[in-house]
């Protein structure tokens, strides 16, 4: 029998689970962060700061409200346009996320594009800025999220 096709052994009740010795969190946390960040300096060096700007004004017009990434980067398409390479969504998820624009709920919800096969993703809620204004969006000024039927108005 050829040894790659090998059953895994099982673990003896009590027995703990394999440690590969070379996992490490911290670490694994640390290249991710440095990955994310490389993705946002090599991305158009014109299309990160836009995308920042529609996600700050996003935050202005609808704090409280919950929101996928996957909403978030509709809007960027949107008002803005694509990265070259799509891992600048994530990097622009993540930067929201540092900058304390977005907070994890702990809720997930599938995604809406038919790309995405129904996986499911973190929905965040948009913290308020402090010295943000309060926008008016009423009758004359339709709700941006009226057109991205997934985002819910959790008031």
């Amino acid at each position: 029998m050829d040894p790659s096709r090998r059953k895994p052994r099982r673990r003896k009740p009590g027995e703990p689970p394999f440690v590969h010795p070379g996992d490490d969190k911290k670490l694994s946390r640390a290249l991710g962060e440095e990955g994310m960040d490389r993705v946002a300096s090599h991305s158009a060096a014109e299309w990160f700061p836009h995308a920042q700007k529609v996600i700050l004004r996003i935050c202005d017009l609808y704090p409280g409200r919950s929101a996928t990434g996957e909403q978030l980067s509709n809007a960027v398409r949107h008002f803005y346009c694509e990265p070259e390479k799509p891992q600048a969504w994530g990097s622009l998820t993540n930067w929201a996320k540092r900058a304390g624009l977005i907070v994890l709920t702990g809720e997930r919800r599938p995604m809406a594009r038919p790309s995405s096969h129904g996986r499911t993703t973190d929905v965040y809620r948009i913290v308020p800025r402090p010295g943000a204004g309060s926008a008016y969006v009423g009758p004359d000024q339709p709700d941006m999220f009226d057109r991205t039927p997934a985002i819910a108005d959790n008031a």
